[in-house]
């Protein structure tokens, strides 16, 4: 079995500096469970070597395949597909002709997926988990109005009670999608009794493609130390990208760890910041840096970007913007802050536009020096940039209660028309922020850097004091990202002036749910809060949301937003390891919560269908979310979903998205191209600049028009 790592034996030194990689994100979990997900038992995060099934202690139904890349799937088809292969349960003919006839009611509810989940293809296939166990299992797949499309799976045993589509099968499935309710039938056999429960899924006609870089704390093969991993989205498993690998067989506990990253949309750059503790007014503590991104992990090529922690790329990756902070944070050591800073970067700094290739300042112009533009993210298209609107305050503190958007211009590197967008406002604070000192006190106050720019170490916790104060609203808009047209802003609106999930001394972590506001009109941008992506199996996670990212291209007709989430998987809730309780008695009482952070993704409508939806309920753009199978078992932050780097002219291909050029020049039903020069149109996920520039939709097939730079439709339900 897998061991979670935890902090115990190690010096406190240690112990913070292990929780200070950003949001005290320290260990991994450990017990039963699926292969590849929470707790796998065979085989940690990729599920057992060559694809051998994992278990449930009495099953065998939840192994993920192992494989180098992404899930093989073919083009749409409507070639039948009609299976019926539960003689490969094992179980006898009597048994599965009772589980075919079905329970007369529901009695084992289905935990996971939600009913309503929208999936892509390309993929690992999903779970179904129910409540309880069971001794025998049944599922009929098929698309409603369809007679095309059966799958009937049977299994043995399991507990508790799951099972896994198997892949072959989900493979097929989502090719034929012309109708995209997938109607699924599961029976389950208890004690003699049959229970038969339906769920309504949604299958996207397209598969999903790029690859997904997240922060990740306390991972064994990072050291111990926070890290920067790689998962190509249908792989079994993630791979290291980035981690400060050249100081951790010293001194693995202690750091330094690689954190605070950003990606660039067309999966060219990657930033980030490399920590560095206990170095104090050597200036070295904290470093930013540029890398192209490459097929290797650990680039070798990179450039320092001073001050740019948690900065925004342009889609191409060749420029950089820095957040700015008004006051002085020279001498920090662990954290650099100030009471009206941006927790984690440093200052006194403006906000800049940086060249990634030579890290130096580029000229621009249209932005304001008193505008801070915290956590800026560009549109796929590289038009628009959003950023919370902090600025200074009347009362002499940096106001940061909105969001806004402005335009740019690459070529002139021009910002303008500045608008807010999101705005709280009139929701007051109703408790003061204040984090303790390290461990409660026991090791002496956090080093913020003395204020002012006085010479020497010094440093005094309460100078690291943010007087806004906490919100039950919540009421601080946070970590805002562009849909792939550059129509709408998906963000988080959060309990904490510092935006961060958790912090020494806080005593639980904080409150934060997802929102979305359509700005097709500047004048008046319409706002939706995310309901049902908010919501998991317990109320309270209506409030444990945080750091939404979104796919830069649409796929099957919607678009895809990842987010980090402390819900239950189905029958697992990522619960920390035993001892780890001492991790709460250390950092505060939220510590332990660091175990449960995992990636989820939810199905977005298109901005332009958000504006055609009626008020109220209806008006929510999002779907149930799921969880990102292949992703490891620590705790996982802030996902950038972005394509993969491109390919030359002449290089295989499936989609203009792998393409340098753009376009991937192939015959009909051929599922490998060539990368070169555009023919006469452009196909679906290939370059454009105009919706005229998209391919005319054969008969029966949806209209594409030109979706943050690529071809792609949309659709409404």
């Amino acid at each position: 079995m897998k061991r979670a790592l935890i902090v115990l034996g190690l010096s406190t030194a240690a112990l913070f500096a292990a929780s200070a990689c950003s949001d005290k994100d320290t260990g991994t979990q450990a017990g039963p469970g699926i292969p590849g997900g929470p707790g796998g038992t065979t085989g940690g995060d990729g599920g057992a070597p060559g694809g051998t099934p994992g278990a449930f202690p009495e099953g065998g139904n939840f192994g993920i395949p192992q494989t180098d890349g992404s899930t093989p799937v073919g083009p749409q088809t409507d070639t039948p597909y009609m299976v019926d292969d539960t003689a490969m349960s094992g179980l006898d003919k009597a048994t599965i002709d009772g589980l075919k006839a079905g329970g007369a009611s529901c009695t084992s509810k289905i935990l996971y997926p939600y009913d309503g989940t929208v999936f892509p293809g390309g993929l690992i296939s999903p779970p179904i988990m129910w409540e309880g166990a069971s001794e025998a299992a049944y599922v009929h797949l098929s698309f409603e109005g369809q007679t095309n499309t059966s799958v009937e799976v049977a299994f043995g045993p399991s507990s508790p009670g799951g099972l896994r589509i198997p892949q072959n099968h989900w493979n097929e499935i989502t090719r034929r999608t012309v109708n995209n309710i997938l109607a699924v039938k599961v029976t389950t056999k208890s004690g003699g009794n049959l229970s038969t429960c339906q769920l309504k899924l949604r299958v996207a006609q397209g598969n999903m493609s790029g690859a997904l870089y997240y922060n990740t704390y306390n991972h064994p093969d990072t050291g111990g130390v926070g890290g920067i991993l790689r998962l190509t989205l249908g792989a079994a498993k993630p791979e290291v990208y980035l981690q400060a690998r050249e100081l951790i067989p010293s001194a693995p506990p202690s750091g330094p760890c690689v954190s605070c990253h950003a990606v660039s949309a067309h999966g060219s750059t990657i930033s980030y910041t490399r920590h560095y503790y206990f170095l104090g007014s050597s200036g070295d503590s904290f470093q930013t840096f540029a890398a192209p991104v490459t097929a290797a992990t650990q680039p070798a090529t990179k450039v320092q970007t001073a001050d740019a922690t948690f900065a925004g790329l342009t889609p191409d990756g060749s420029l950089l913007l820095q957040m700015g902070n008004p006051q002085c944070t020279k001498g920090a050591d662990t954290f650099p802050r100030a009471p009206n800073n941006f927790m984690l970067a440093q200052g006194p700094t403006v906000a800049v536009l940086r060249d990634t290739k030579t890290g130096q300042v580029v000229e621009t112009k249209g932005i304001d020096p008193k505008h801070y533009l915290w956590m800026p993210q560009f549109s796929p298209d590289g038009t628009r940039v959003v950023f919370n609107h902090a600025k200074p305050g009347a009362d002499g503190t940096t106001d940061r209660r909105e969001l806004a958007v402005m335009d740019f211009n690459q070529t002139t590197r021009t910002f303008s028309n500045l608008r807010v967008i999101a705005s709280r406002q009139g929701v007051n604070p109703t408790r003061n922020y204040t984090p303790a000192s390290v461990f409660g006190g026991l090791a002496g106050p956090i080093l913020t850097g003395p204020n002012n720019c006085e010479p020497g170490l010094g440093g005094d916790a309460a100078k690291g004091h943010i007087p806004l104060g906490s919100c039950d609203g919540p009421c601080y808009p946070a970590w805002p990202f562009f849909t792939p047209d550059g129509r709408g802003v998906i963000y988080s609106l959060i309990s904490e002036p510092d935006f961060a999930v958790a912090f020494p001394g806080r005593e639980t972590p904080s409150k934060s749910e997802l929102w979305y506001v359509n700005i097709d009109d500047p004048a008046n941008p319409r706002q939706f809060k995310l309901d049902t992506a908010n919501k998991g199996l317990d109320p309270k996670d209506v409030l444990t949301n945080y750091y939404p990212t979104v796919l830069p291209v649409q796929v099957g007709g919607y678009y895809w937003m990842f987010w980090t989430a402390t819900r239950k998987f189905g029958h697992f809730d990522n619960a920390a390891p035993p001892g780890a309780a001492l991790n709460d008695v250390l950092f505060g009482k939220s510590a332990s919560e660091a175990f449960k952070k995992r990636i989820w993704v939810s199905a977005i409508r298109a901005s332009s269908n958000v504006s055609e939806l009626s008020s109220g309920i209806d008006a929510d753009p999002s779907f149930p979310g799921f969880y990102l199978e292949g992703q490891s078992e620590t705790g996982n932050t802030r996902a950038f979903a972005a394509l993969n780097p491109c390919k030359a002219s002449g290089n295989e291909c499936q989609s203009g998205l792998d393409c340098c050029t753009g376009y991937c020049n192939s015959k009909p039903g051929e599922t490998v191209g060539v990368c070169g020069e555009k023919i006469e149109c452009a196909k679906t996920n290939e370059k454009c600049t105009v919706d005229t520039d998209c391919c005319r939709a054969a008969p029966g097939e949806a209209q594409n028009s030109c979706l943050g730079g690529y071809c792609g439709f949309t659709i409404l339900n």
